[in-house]
């Protein structure tokens, strides 16, 4: 099991709870699945901001005459981002919804309608989904996220 920062979402999954109330710190606690690691603290102190386990993100229901914020939170990170986030494929069926899994989910960017703009002449740029180019930039913008 991966147990990256950009495999769990922790850290961005920590902030958007925290900053909802739905957690009492920043710090790590949530992933996408839960995460243990048994040799955590073996060879001495663990380095700065690193956890020694995650729990999976629950979306449990919402009750209706709830009024605070973050349990709706919970839900929106379960349905909008977790879903996406490496482990499945977008929908590739609409505007927005174009894009890969894996380390291409983050690493290869699709444009708002799936076509291409890439050099490569085996392409056919006239029909989704197509990443705009066939390259994996290191310096990940935030269109991947925002689709």
């Amino acid at each position: 099991m991966i147990r990256s920062p950009t495999a769990t979402a922790a850290g961005e999954l920590d902030i958007t709870r925290y900053r909802s109330g739905a957690q009492p710190d920043p710090e790590g606690g949530v992933g996408i699945y839960d995460v243990f690691d048994p040799n955590y603290a073996a060879a001495g102190p663990p380095p700065p901001g690193t956890t020694e386990s995650l729990r999976a993100l629950d979306a449990a229901p919402v009750a209706a005459d709830e009024g605070r914020v973050a349990p709706y939170m919970d839900q929106v990170l379960a349905k909008a981002c977790v879903g996406c986030h490496l482990w499945s494929f977008g929908t590739n069926r609409h505007a927005g919804a174009y894009r890969s899994s894996g380390c291409s989910a983050c690493h290869m960017v699709y444009a708002d309608d799936g076509l291409s703009a890439s050099g490569d002449p085996m392409l056919d740029k006239g029909a989704p989904p197509h990443p705009i180019r066939h390259t994996l930039p290191t310096a990940i913008p935030t269109s991947p996220c925002a689709h």
